[in-house]
């Protein structure tokens, strides 16, 4: 949103858009009724995972990732989204993640997670941009994603995803 503001200025062509900040997901993720104990304190917490074990992987990933797609958004945060998307006046939007490591960690620009986490195309309805919106949240805890950051010593806490 920074780079695309920046261009704007520069009188570069922007597609308009908006941006949910970060702080929304952790938002979001303490509202979910954990079923599993072990993602009680998913926010705050590091998730330990033991990436030489592809099962364990692959069943904690599955298990976050339908907890989140099966929660509910606020529907305050529903309609807002709604409104923001209606003033385009167009039948999709293009949900775009955008993660931002914590510099003072040592993440600066040399960490490459382009590729990582893959952008959702949704209806514009409230029903189809909240479960978009989720589903682009659930990119950080793919089997693949959680594999990367246990691997590159990121702990899930410093990482930053805004759509």
């Amino acid at each position: 949103a920074f780079y695309l503001s920046y261009l704007l200025q520069k009188g570069y062509p922007v597609i308009p858009g908006f941006a949910i900040p970060s702080s929304a997901l952790r938002q979001f993720l303490e509202t979910i009724q954990w079923l599993d104990p072990l993602f009680a304190d998913l926010p705050n917490s590091s998730l330990f995972i033991d990436v030489e074990n592809p099962y364990q992987l692959q069943g904690i990933a599955q298990r976050i990732r339908h907890e989140m797609i099966a929660a509910t958004l606020p529907s305050t945060w529903e309609s807002m989204l709604l409104a923001a998307s209606c003033q385009f006046h167009s039948p999709a939007l293009i949900l775009r993640p955008s993660v931002a490591l914590p510099s003072h960690l040592g993440f600066g620009s040399g960490v490459k997670i382009s590729g990582l986490l893959e952008s959702h195309v949704c209806a514009c309805t409230a029903e189809a941009i909240a479960k978009g919106v989720k589903q682009v949240w659930a990119e950080l805890f793919r089997a693949r994603s959680l594999l990367y950051w246990q691997r590159a010593g990121i702990p899930l806490q410093q990482i930053n995803l805004a759509i």
